[in-house]
């Protein structure tokens, strides 16, 4: 029974180990960026995404009562 014990008790140790390892490599990373950065990389480029959007909208939405002004004098230029 004791040398059971014993067995556990090293493998607990062992286990333990592997998982500071583990946990290591993904605060660290391994030979690639850390998790944590590579997450606010990926945050940062969903934000820029979506000003990038939101400009867009606004400069169209800018834009379109010049753009039925300029059809409407078009238009009035027509055969008389």
């Amino acid at each position: 029974m004791s040398e059971a014990i014993i067995r556990l008790q090293e493998q607990g140790r062992v286990t333990e180990e592997d998982v500071s390892a583990l946990l290591k490599i993904i605060r660290d990373g391994n030979g690639r960026p850390p998790l944590m950065s590579r997450l606010e990389a990926l945050e940062r480029a969903v934000a820029t995404e979506k000003v990038d959007k939101k400009m867009r909208w606004d400069l169209i939405i800018a834009m379109s009562p010049g753009l039925v002004a300029l059809i409407a004098t078009i238009m009035g230029y027509g055969p008389a």
